[in-house]
């Protein structure tokens, strides 16, 4: 990874986490397939954060376009493969991995 890409990997990790902190509605994303199941960290942080709703969406495989069918979410909570982070140009609204929380 270049200098350049772990530049903008922090400038939007750091948006994210502001925007996470600042709003209400957060989904986060859960993965059923094995070793990416963290069902138990969606609800630790749920317990955290009281004052939020929070949207558990679960999926195998996840597709972007399904994403736009939530247009109250205000961020993307990653709990399932950290990779989804190379996507985040995707996502129609900030993604901040569980672990930057």
């Amino acid at each position: 990874m270049q200098a350049e890409d772990i530049e903008k990997r922090k400038a939007h990790t750091k948006a994210a986490l502001a925007n996470f902190l600042s709003k209400e509605n957060i989904a986060i994303l859960i993965s059923t397939k094995d070793g990416q199941r963290n069902i138990k960290a969606a609800q630790q942080l749920r317990k955290r954060f009281k004052d939020k709703r929070f949207y558990l969406l679960a999926f195998d495989t996840l597709d972007f376009s399904q994403l736009l069918n939530f247009p109250f979410i205000d961020v993307f909570v990653n709990t399932a493969c950290p990779r989804l982070m190379d996507d985040y140009d995707k996502f129609p609204r900030p993604l901040i991995n569980l672990q930057d929380i």
